[in-house]
């Protein structure tokens, strides 16, 4: 397919895959932590976060693998369906209604019970 993932999708996948792999390295979960201390203090993931071109800045990867791992800790067959749809062409809100039946506010909602920050929004 030549549909691309969305840079926090692809990025997040980036990111958790190294955690998961070089678990001798804490560098994923430095990540983690420092973008959710972020997020702590302004409630946002920084407003393009979710946009599909849109480049994220250096404390955002560990925002989107944080979301990767909520996604595939909930269920990680669902996250491979979320990702076939998006390269089938859905838009990753579609994607993720369609496999998980959440909305993207649902998703943040899980993120800040995740990292312990109510009401984080885009």
């Amino acid at each position: 397919s030549n549909s691309g993932l969305p840079n926090w999708v692809e990025e997040g996948i980036a990111d958790f895959v190294a955690g998961a792999v070089v678990t001798a390295s804490p560098e994923t979960g430095v990540r983690q932590r420092e973008a959710a201390d972020r997020v702590r203090v302004s409630r946002s993931l920084g407003g393009a976060f979710f946009q599909p071109d849109s480049p994220l800045e250096r404390w955002q990867y560990g925002a989107a693998s944080s979301l990767v791992s909520v996604l595939i800790q909930r269920d990680p067959n669902l996250f491979r369906a979320f990702l076939v749809a998006m390269k089938e062409g859905y838009t990753w809100e579609e994607a993720l209604e369609l496999t998980y039946g959440l909305k993207p506010e649902e998703l943040l909602q899980l993120y800040s019970r995740a990292i312990g920050v109510p009401g984080v929004q885009p």
